[in-house]
């Protein structure tokens, strides 16, 4: 038991380690992002992310679930269940987020323009990187 404990507390340490390492990473690379790109194009690069970051919620929790239910079912040797479960997780992420980037794609001008706002000279770079977090999307529907 003093083992598992041990391994526990170990990855517990390295994940706030890693989360540590991120916020430092972060404070010194936006400041000099914010320089380089100016402000509009650093706020159209946040936008790729934050349209990014949506499009992981159309998968609906599926890679959670898939986690849980692919274990149970190897623990039990259910090959049987562990096809179905990967076949139903196979058609939330398709259905989810394939269908989801699919429809970023076509709607990114009205996005770009009615959602964010985003100025008029500033809509084409816009439109490019909601597009690009589009692709993302529906590979990860492929995926």
């Amino acid at each position: 038991m003093a083992e598992k404990s041990l391994r526990f507390a170990r990855n517990i340490g390295f994940n706030v380690l890693g989360q540590t390492a991120l916020a430092a990473v972060n404070f010194f690379v936006v400041p000099y992002l914010v320089v380089r790109f100016g402000l509009e194009t650093y706020g159209i690069y946040i936008l790729l992310h934050a349209a990014a970051s949506y499009l992981t919620i159309s998968s609906f929790g599926a890679g959670s679930g898939l986690i849980k239910h692919v274990s149970a079912c190897r623990g039990s040797h259910d090959s049987r269940g562990m096809a179905d479960i990967l076949r139903y997780a196979a058609w939330t992420y398709a259905l989810g987020a394939g269908v989801a980037g699919a429809a970023l794609w076509v709607g990114a001008p009205f996005v770009a323009i009615r959602v964010f706002h985003v100025p008029e000279h500033a809509v084409p770079l816009a439109v490019f990187c909601l597009r690009c977090a589009a692709v993302t999307g529906i590979f990860v529907g492929l995926g």
